[in-house]
């Protein structure tokens, strides 16, 4: 009975440790006319190869905890680059075997990838250990060799250790990276903030084929398509043009070798096996005949260490000569006790001319990111909206309202033919119900209920930049209302009509940069679009901020000059959230006000004529304005700096105060101070409206004297701060 419990204990402990789908050795023969070495024990001799890199080389430390994350020495071995990070989480998929998945050892690599992000949101180059980013000029900026190979690791480590959270990371990764460090002209950046000249060791055509075949967008498979293209192009004339015959270590858009490396070394020295992988994976014509030019180049008087000696290898696998394969692979497994970055080469090429670097999508034959139905749950509530009031149409099922404004309060002339109504709604700040006019942004367009912008004509005026019309969803109950936190795979809608921008508006953007995917055809036939989250980006000229699904406070869909056609409309149906768990609020309480109307949310919309200076006689409220604010020891001593000559700013409400807390409401804002306050209100190009000041106090901050638009608050004391967006209609 002991030994058979042992037995099935030792049996329990061997399946514990082999949760990969692809073990290590996988022997694979890539087909596409390639050769492997044929040596003797190859795997075996590559794996004590690895092996040694091992425990050389790899290195755990802390990056939040005790040993989470882990490094890859480089060759100062207090330092780290990106590009050891991406070749260890390589080699971490590749040698996980049926003894031992090195799962975990991937993941810190991971995490240390992403202890590092830098603005872009991909790593910074080079780090010190595991304590800051180096002092070394530009060490801050990304080296896009290193996001390529990650962007490939992850993508395999779905495969192999078959957890989805890889390919969403893949797949936010990869966005970032066609965002960030592919030029305007789909050549390969260096890194982020480099696009003068180009290396051509970093172009890997395998991982442009795999980014196109992850991502989501047709429009961003079609770019990948468009890089593959113009790289080929690149090392082609790079080829043609260096005096080696064979590559330089930069080089011009036209291939010219730069004076910032113009021989064959080491940095160029990896061409050959980034070309040979893009060979045995997919076949690519280019790069086979690359690879013959050198095997037929003069490949005498370069260093006999595995920088040189295994992409030369690695060449012979688009040929037919076994012999020098075989010859080359001898010497580079001869090679031993070598610095970091010899050492991952040496493993690396080996691993693809072993037969050991197969593409494990490939292997599994899967389609996994090529569209489809894509379920969610439905946000926008036009289903029901034959049923409903005027009024009530212009809310989505988070009871949350939909509207339109124009750039028209940034001295722009752009116009919208939608119909106005008369709407009743019970304010919650003020406690009055409140008679306001609301443009109808929910209307049929054939037998569909849309949420329309009504032929818009785009017109700048006076508006120093491209004028705009906006559709905007409010979502500033997020959080508590509802959470899109659970909007995991991101949204999707149909639209019909211009060429737009897709914006999430966020609490955290204070400089209007907001997170947006722009949808750049338009179509006279619904269109369906899908946002993955990777896919919302901001604009370079922008302060950099992290998108988080639970900061979104609102949504637009703005047809904008240089993108969309000057006149026509836009049309939004079906807006989906995709994910699971979002609960949407209880159907709409009904009216406190008689004759029907609305309850407006936290984001109540205010009537333009409930202006300082009146009063209500069902309110105790007791209600001034900001010149007799200051004369009058009964109520609040505001003080203003406002720069209109309207002096009625705001309502004072004696009641005691909590919290801080700034409230958006239609035309105007509420602010609860708690001590001494300033507000600063600014139009959507930056310029500064209005600055204000309040001590402690419940206030109605209006807005309503100054033109149609959207406008930004932003509030500020001692101890806090918050910002919100306010339209004046």
């Amino acid at each position: 009975m002991l030994k058979k419990i042992t037995a099935i204990l030792a049996l329990a402990t061997l399946f514990a440790y082999s949760a990969v789908n692809y073990p290590y050795p996988q022997n694979k023969s890539y087909g596409n006319s390639t050769i492997n070495t044929t040596a003797s024990n190859a795997s075996t001799t590559l794996k004590s190869k690895f092996d040694d890199f091992y425990s050389r080389f790899y290195v755990e430390g802390n990056c939040s905890g005790t040993n989470d994350c882990a490094r890859i020495r480089f060759d100062d071995a207090n330092m780290t680059v990106s590009e050891g990070i991406a070749y260890g989480m390589l080699m971490m998929v590749y040698f996980s075997d049926a003894s031992k998945s090195y799962q975990t050892q991937f993941d810190k690599l991971w995490k240390y990838y992403n202890k590092w992000k830098n603005k872009s949101g991909l790593m910074s180059w080079k780090i010190n250990g595991f304590s800051s980013v180096s002092t070394e000029e530009n060490a801050s900026n990304s080296a896009s060799d290193a996001e390529f190979d990650t962007g490939v690791a992850l993508v395999m480590a779905y495969y192999q250790f078959g957890d989805k959270k890889y390919l969403d990371d893949a797949q936010a990764l990869i966005a970032t990276i066609r965002q960030q460090e592919i030029s305007a002209n789909n050549l390969h950046k260096p890194g982020a903030e480099w696009d003068e000249e180009r290396n051509p060791s970093y172009i890997s055509p395998a991982a442009f084929e795999i980014f196109k075949q992850i991502e989501t967008l047709s429009t961003a498979k079609s770019k990948w398509e468009s890089v593959i293209t113009a790289n080929y192009t690149l090392l082609t004339q790079n080829n043609n043009k260096a005096s080696s015959s064979l590559f330089s270590d930069w080089c011009k858009d036209d291939g010219t070798p730069s004076s910032k490396g113009t021989s064959y070394s080491y940095d160029a020295a990896r061409v050959p096996w980034r070309l040979a992988w893009a060979n045995a994976w997919f076949g690519h014509a280019t790069a086979k005949t690359l690879l013959g030019k050198v095997v037929s180049a003069n490949k005498s008087g370069y260093p006999d260490n595995a920088t040189f000696i295994g992409p030369f290898m690695n060449a012979y696998s688009a040929s037919t000569n076994q012999t020098e394969m075989n010859s080359r692979w001898n010497t580079l497994m001869g090679l031993s006790g070598a610095s970091y970055y010899n050492t991952a080469l040496q493993v690396l090429t080996g691993l693809l001319a072993s037969g050991n670097m197969p593409n494990l999508k490939a292997l599994k034959g899967d389609n996994c990111c090529t569209g489809g139905t894509v379920d969610g749950l439905q946000i926008d509530k036009l289903d029901k909206a034959a049923n409903e009031s005027v009024a009530d149409r212009n809310f989505a099922r988070t009871w949350e309202p939909w509207y339109v404004f124009t750039d028209k309060g940034d001295k722009g002339a752009s116009t919208i033919k939608n119909t106005t109504f008369k709407n009743i709604t019970y304010n919650k700040q003020t406690k009055q119900c409140e008679e306001i006019t609301d443009y109808n942004v929910v209307m049929q367009d054939g037998s569909d209920w849309v949420v329309k912008i009504d032929q818009y004509t785009l017109d700048k005026g006076q508006f120093e930049y491209e004028p705009y019309v906006t559709i905007g969803l409010d979502a500033v109950n997020n959080g508590s209302g509802y959470k899109l936190s659970n909007c995991t795979g991101g949204f999707k809608y149909k639209y019909k009509g211009a060429a737009h921008n897709f914006k999430t508006i966020s609490t955290k953007v204070t400089d209007y940069n907001y997170h947006q995917m722009q949808v750049s055809t338009a179509t006279t036939a619904w269109t369906d679009v899908l946002v993955p989250t990777s896919e919302l980006a901001q604009e370079a000229w922008g302060i950099s901020v992290p998108f988080k699904l639970d900061e979104i406070e609102a949504f637009s869909w703005e047809v904008k000059g240089g993108l969309s056609t000057k006149s026509g409309s836009l049309s939004i149906k079906d807006f989906y959230c995709i994910g699971s768990n979002l609960t949407f609020p209880a159907e709409k309480p009904a009216s406190q006000c008689s004759g029907g109307g609305t309850s407006s949310s936290s984001s109540a919309k205010s009537s333009s004529s409930n202006v300082a200076g009146s009063t209500s006689s069902s309110s105790s409220n007791v209600v001034v304005s900001s010149s007799s604010a200051k004369s009058s020891s009964s109520s609040s001593n505001s003080t203003t700096t406002s720069s209109s000559s309207n002096s009625e700013i705001s309502i004072v409400l004696p009641q005691l105060v909590h919290s801080n807390a700034l409230n958006p409401m239609l035309g105007s804002v509420n602010l609860q101070a708690l001590n001494s306050t300033g507000i600063q209100i600014f139009d959507l190009k930056g310029n500064t409206i209005r600055k204000l000041k309040f001590e402690s106090g419940n206030y109605i901050v209006q807005l309503a004297d100054l033109p149609q638009g959207l406008y930004v608050v932003k509030a500020t004391s001692r101890s806090w701060k918050q910002t919100v967006k306010v339209m004046v209609k």
